[in-house]
């Protein structure tokens, strides 16, 4: 294992209509692959696993509604000329998880100075730079190309945590089939969240601007 990391926060991304409440994505379809299409059904949407890159003729055919995605996909994969609205959902926390793995006698071949070097490297920390500078690029473009931007309000906000607790308690039965231990599986749950709270008190302090979140740090 050489790295863990995760996309930015994911938004619902709709081209058919704008989703200003939990009631509005019920009868939509939208892109979602594995805990993500929990999440799209516990809002009361319909998932569908398409493929990135086959998403936007998706979008453009009405076989989707709209995608939960990252706001970086709208360039990247210029999703931001197939929708039309973008409904900022960032505190139910939802990301794809992605990860960087080589072959354990492809590693120990390596003389060890190379080694070294890629122990040493911060892969982590330039990952989170580069996935919040093309998240921010992404909401740019969206912006240039004339999407609606909804933030959704506190109570709303509350709903939509409420509604996406039955996927954690799947994920914990989940972990507990698999052999874990349900109360520290629990507890992990509780660190992330502790965790959110404290770098996003690290970010408003240091500055760093993001495409999404509380109006601190959020990107005009």
């Amino acid at each position: 294992m050489l790295s863990m990391h995760t996309s930015p926060v994911n938004v619902v991304l709709s081209a058919t209509k704008p989703v200003n409440k939990m009631e509005d994505l019920k009868g939509m379809t939208l892109r979602g692959l594995g805990f993500i299409a929990e999440v799209v059904s516990a809002l009361g949407g319909t998932p569908r696993p398409i493929p990135t890159p086959e998403a936007y003729e998706a979008i453009q055919k009405r076989v989707i509604d709209g995608l939960m995605i990252p706001m970086e996909t709208m360039r990247a994969f210029r999703y931001a000329e197939v929708a039309k609205y973008v409904t900022e959902c960032w505190p139910i926390g939802q990301v794809y998880t992605f990860y960087m793995v080589m072959n354990k006698d492809s590693w120990n071949k390596l003389p060890p100075n190379i080694q070294k070097i890629i122990n040493e490297y911060p892969f982590e920390e330039k990952l989170a730079a580069m996935w919040n500078e093309v998240d921010i690029d992404g909401k740019k473009y969206g912006m240039e190309k004339g999407l609606q931007f909804i933030e959704l309000p506190s109570a709303e906000i509350t709903k939509w945590k409420k509604a996406v607790e039955p996927v954690l308690d799947k994920y914990v039965k989940s972990m507990v089939a698999a052999g874990y231990k349900e109360k520290e599986t629990r507890e992990l749950i509780n660190y992330a969240r502790m965790r959110i709270e404290y770098w996003t008190k690290k970010q408003k302090e240091l500055g760093v601007k993001s495409s999404t979140g509380p109006a601190e740090v959020r990107v005009k």
